[in-house]
């Protein structure tokens, strides 16, 4: 089965031409709202009920699940190619998608993908990634990398108009797509900067960008959340040095570094986690993918709680997860970077505990194979693109539901976006493949999961 487009938004300021050989159908009619089962009109997409999905794993729990529940098939309502770069995996805030490329920073009407307005990021690099931009409190933010400076910039939501911008030099560029700015909920933007000689956690006023708290470092860098109840989660490591790897807790009012532990022995050298948070009854766990392992950190008693061991001990990088209906979803690595096979498996938050696992292709191009494809939950539905392809499956037993291949040049770069995140709100799924933002839609449903708690 092949997805179709059903509009491709064009654009003026904001578009180029497609990349050569690129297979795009274009289509220059308007979409209007579109008519739902019943036969009436639906809202419009900002009007919509739902969520927004303004971090790049959704809330600042980075979960990477939505309780709306979308039923596939999916179908494109529409796509956009700003560019012909790669673009970042995108954000939704307010009826906006947002994603980066070549220098600049595209906001995109989530109802037909027209671009509304681009603004100048102040760094390129065509061989750096592009991280995800951050949006709140009717700003966003976004951090350019090129090969001498790392570029903070703060737009108004509304028209791009550049509120304020910082410039910081780099040493370890690689870091920077592994740690997106946050916007957290007391108006403050928290990003991580290489200033005085070393590593820093900054947070910032997100009107003016003047530091509330500088925190340094111990060593590089490696995530930068998740967000919960006043505690900033962060997590860093020593290139090259495994067991020199830490999971911090800063108290994101003052930045005062309330702990730190060392990541759980693995028996092999290499990059910690990145990291998910969820509330469960038994007290408050970290959960997250230590070198392509599931993991549960219990903050309250300040212990790892269980780590899974993978049929393969090999990984090159963490891996992202998902966190939903007390289950922790990740892609787990094949017998090689380059392996489409590695599996996904669901564990129980509380123990453990293997619950199911499939043997679903990941998804992803070249290089970034072994890694790419990573999940997202919408309500009891799991979705993974990549390159060429989608895949649905169930949250609760892993069942194989649906996949189609998808038209277009959709291979990562080198190094880039690699883990295809989507993002889910008001009932759409959005994803950039290649140069490419697109929009998916489904049937909706209550979700039959809902709470991430068990």
């Amino acid at each position: 089965m092949l997805l179709t487009v059903a509009v491709t938004a064009l654009t003026s300021a904001c578009r180029a031409p497609a990349p050569e050989g690129a297979q795009t159908d274009l289509r220059r009619e308007q979409p209007g709202p579109w008519p739902s089962a019943g036969g009436e009109k639906r809202l419009p997409f900002a009007q919509r009920p739902g969520h927004d999905w303004p971090t790049v794993r959704g809330d600042l729990r980075g979960t990477g699940a939505s309780d709306e529940a979308i039923l596939p098939p999916l179908r494109i309502v529409w796509e956009a190619a700003p560019t012909r770069d790669y673009l970042s995996d995108p954000i939704v805030h307010e009826g906006r998608v947002y994603v980066a490329a070549s220098g600049r920073l595209y906001a995109l009407d989530g109802e037909d993908g027209r671009c509304l307005w681009d603004a100048d990021v102040g760094a390129y690099d065509r061989e750096m990634p592009r991280t995800a931009a951050a949006a709140g409190a009717g700003r966003v933010c976004y951090e350019a990398v090129d090969e001498t400076w790392a570029v903070l910039s703060v737009f108004d939501t509304e028209h791009g108009k550049r509120s304020w911008q910082r410039r910081y030099a780099v040493t370890a560029r690689y870091t920077m797509f592994r740690t997106p700015p946050l916007i957290l909920e007391d108006g403050r933007v928290c990003h991580v900067a290489f200033e005085d000689g070393r590593w820093n956690i900054v947070a910032r006023r997100l009107a003016n960008g003047s530091v509330v708290w500088r925190t340094p470092l111990p060593t590089v860098p490696a995530h930068l959340g998740p967000f919960s109840g006043g505690t900033l989660y962060a997590s860093v490591a020593t290139p090259g040095h495994g067991e020199d790897a830490f999971l911090l807790a800063l108290d994101s009012a003052t930045g005062r570094v309330l702990w730190q532990r060392k990541r759980p022995a693995l028996g092999t050298a290499d990059v910690p986690p990145f990291m998910a948070l969820e509330a469960v009854s038994a007290g408050w766990q970290v959960y997250g993918s230590v070198s392509g392992r599931a993991a549960a950190f219990d903050v309250r008693h300040r212990r790892w709680a269980w780590v899974a061991r993978p049929e393969y001990d090999y990984s090159v990088y963490a891996t992202p997860v998902t966190l939903t209906a007390g289950l922790l979803i990740v892609a787990e690595p094949g017998v090689s970077s380059t392996n489409l096979g590695g599996p996904y498996r669901a564990y129980d938050v509380i123990g453990g505990r293997l619950v199911w696992q499939t043997s679903l292709s990941r998804l992803g191009g070249d290089f970034q194979s072994g890694r790419a494809g990573a999940p997202v939950a919408a309500g009891h539905i799991l979705y993974a693109f990549g390159e060429g392809g989608i895949v649905a499956a169930d949250v609760y037993t892993g069942d194989r539901l649906w996949s189609s291949m998808v038209r277009g040049e959709m291979n990562p770069p080198f190094i880039g976006t690699g883990e295809q995140l989507p993002a889910v709100s008001r009932g759409r799924i959005f994803v950039a493949l290649g140069n490419q933002a697109i929009a998916f839609e489904g049937h909706t449903s209550q979700s039959r999961g809902g709470s991430h708690e068990r």
